[in-house]
């Protein structure tokens, strides 16, 4: 609290217009004579460091005529400081920014960093920086001895590079401080180093400008065929590393002693070093999505090497972590009450409620739902002040439509199998759009299975322009509420809430489905709706986002299907409960619908393998996956049925592979 109620006195500082002229001459100074910066390029998350980077440079280490520094004024003013802000003020003070090397992470914990200059490492407690940062990379950081968590943390600077050659950067660094003294021979070292911000800034700047292009001076994100192409590209490299490692179960490893994967995971003593194998391509994984690169998601490989820790998945299959709907009541101040207000109004004056849902603008003609966006909205643009009221305006409105929707359909949750899920992602799908219907207006389907995370996490990875978010999830909630839009054409909003379960909450992407009596399933996935403005995105339809599409849509197939069966599960009594070890897991407190997957899991595996695109030796009979059937005319039962995948062929005979597309 401290900390913060500092930070406050120091902003306003920074905004006194006795300054203009001087911080006008420092940002020449900091970001160079053209004053080109990060923030037209679009990302607010760069753009803050590089602002929190020349802010703290202007407190703490410019020195005024007479020697001081400006939060001198804080400290020698007239007002009494409380005694915790003064001793975060003399700290932040004496601190300088070090170029230091990453030696060890602990993401969402702790970096361990080393002085590239002195070679000394400091353990730091740092809960979002961890997320963005890798061992070997280089981090230009100010880093004060005792934060809020009383351990040395990362404080008023961070500027991470990946992958640069620490020997050269470092010996750019001595030559430009040797360079410093030659010109002031009787300077500290301290008030060297306290000019180096604007050399890190520098250096980092062309860092991002070689990995990423030179900063176009617009905030609209441009769109063109190359960018498409980009797209096209990742998806066929992730489709190689997939089927790359579906062959690699197969081929024998001179690190295993000549065995492959698959014998090897059947000796004890070889089993530690398929375990390590597997820990280096999840690092791998981590590293791809947060660099928006060509990810490969290795957790597939621990299953079919029987590697997985058999108490630890047992715990998560016994009901789902917090959905969406809850986070966002955790993460919104005022989400909860203004949905419980919206609602309440709705059910006593609508008696239709239960046989319709509500947009955005239907919604927006109720008092609670103007008063929660726009004060809301706008409240948080003003503390942020780095976001348009209008931008934020629309960030509170999206939790509420989907929130009010599902409150007022009786928040109906469905939970998805991993068998059943994987199955349904590649479920050759062939009805038409009159058999694709809803089973409720408004309802959830929840994923935990890594064919689903893994899809999202890729989408994720390719649409946030905030590495922060580009990592691993733990659940994905998708939110299907239905509108008529005509007689022949009906829309269907679906909300993925992408949750990794820490403090960001989740991570909210909309898509629209289209459908039309007569439409194919390719057709729904690939029609924009009214208007264009989609068919230039790239993303609009990649691999990652279309697969988590025909995923939902084939959930959607599955539980109106005449084969359909749920088992209900109530919560757990407690929402964290203690486990022999490890810490404590939290479930949803939600009452769940529980989609069972009949597939035999040895079958399963082999189909898996087949799909993937491997399989060892060819044998002689084929693979037919599962698919839906629609009814015959004359049935009386006139919902569609789903046929499990099987093998076509006497048992006995070999089996023969057809080619199959792996959707990544």
């Amino acid at each position: 609290m401290a900390h913060a109620s500092a930070q406050a006195r120091l902003r306003a500082l920074l905004a006194e217009p006795r300054f203009n002229a001087i911080d006008d001459a420092l940002h020449e100074v900091f970001y160079g004579p053209a004053g080109v910066y990060i923030e037209h390029d679009g990302s607010v998350s760069e753009c803050l460091l590089a602002t929190d980077t020349f802010k703290s440079w202007v407190v703490f280490d410019v020195p005024r005529e007479d020697g001081s520094f400006r939060v001198d004024e804080l400290l020698r003013g007239p007002n009494v400081l409380p005694p915790e802000e003064r001793r975060y003020l003399l700290m932040m003070r004496a601190t300088v920014m070090r170029l230091y090397e990453v030696v060890d992470v602990e993401p969402g914990y702790t970096i361990t960093v080393r002085d590239v200059l002195d070679g000394r490492e400091v353990f730091v407690y740092e809960t979002v920086f961890s997320l963005e940062v890798q061992r070997g990379d280089l981090v230009a950081a100010r880093v004060i001895q005792v934060g809020p968590s009383g351990l040395p943390e990362i404080n008023g600077g961070f500027l991470p590079q990946h992958d640069v050659p620490r020997d050269r950067q470092r010996a750019e660094l001595v030559e430009h401080l040797a360079a410093l003294r030659r010109e002031r021979p009787q300077a500290s070292d301290t008030d060297l180093l306290k000019t180096l911000p604007p050399f890190f800034y520098r250096r980092w700047q062309a860092w991002r400008e070689a990995q990423l292009g030179p900063p176009v001076p617009q905030k609209l994100r441009v769109i063109d065929s190359a960018a498409a192409r980009r797209e096209a590209d990742r998806d066929a490299e992730e489709l190689h590393l997939e089927r790359h490692f579906a062959r690699w179960l197969d081929e024998p490893e001179p690190t295993l002693n000549g065995l492959t994967p698959l014998q090897a995971a059947r000796e004890e003593d070889l089993r530690p070093r398929l375990v390590e194998s597997l820990r280096e391509l999840e690092d791998r994984y981590k590293v791809a999505l947060r660099r928006q690169e060509p990810a490969y998601d290795p957790s597939w490989l621990w299953q079919q090497l029987d590697l997985r820790d058999e108490d630890e998945e047992a715990e998560r299959l016994r009901h789902p972590p917090p959905l969406g709907h809850e986070m966002l009541e955790a993460g919104f101040p005022g989400l909860k009450e203004a949905v419980a207000a919206i609602v309440g109004r709705i059910g006593g004056e609508e008696k239709d409620r239960m046989q319709r849902t509500y947009s955005r603008d239907d919604l927006a003609r109720d008092p609670a739902y103007r008063r929660y966006v726009l004060d809301g909205g706008i409240s948080e643009a003003l503390r942020r002040g780095d976001a348009a009221p209008t931008d934020m305006a629309e960030q509170f409105a999206i939790p509420l439509e989907l929130c009010c929707n599902f409150e007022l359909h009786l928040r109906k949750v469905f939970w998805v199998d991993e068998r059943l899920s994987w199955t349904l992602g590649v479920v050759d799908s062939r009805v038409a759009g009159d058999m694709l219907r809803v089973p409720f207006p408004a309802f959830a389907l929840v994923f935990t299975d890594r064919h689903a995370l893994g899809l999202a996490e890729r989408l994720v990875s390719r649409m946030s322009d905030d590495a922060r978010w580009r990592g691993v999830l733990r659940v994905v909630t998708v939110y299907v509420i239905e509108f008529p839009h005509s007689a022949d054409r009906r829309c269907v909003r679906l909300f993925f809430a992408c949750d990794a379960l820490d403090l960001r909450g989740p991570y909210l992407i909309q898509r629209d489905l289209w459908i039309e009596s007569g439409a194919s399933l390719d057709t729904i996935v690939h029609d924009p709706g009214p208007g264009t403005q989609n068919l230039e995105d790239p993303l609009f339809c990649c691999a990652p986002l279309e697969g988590l599409l025909r995923l939902v849509i084939n959930a959607l197939l599955h539980a109106t299907s005449a084969e359909s069966e749920s088992q209900r599960r109530e919560p757990p009594a407690k929402r964290a409960e203690a486990r022999p070890r490890g810490p404590a897991r939290h479930y949803s407190s939600e009452t769940i619908h529980f989609l069972p997957g009949k597939i035999d899991i040895s079958l399963l595996r082999r189909i898996q393998q087949v799909i993937r695109g491997g399989g060892g030796e060819l044998l002689h009979r084929s693979l037919v996956r599962g698919h839906f059937r629609g009814p015959h005319p004359a049935w009386k039962d006139q919902r569609i049925k789903f046929i499990e995948p099987y093998w076509r062929g006497p048992p006995d005979s070999s089996i023969v592979e057809r080619p199959y597309r792996l959707k990544p």
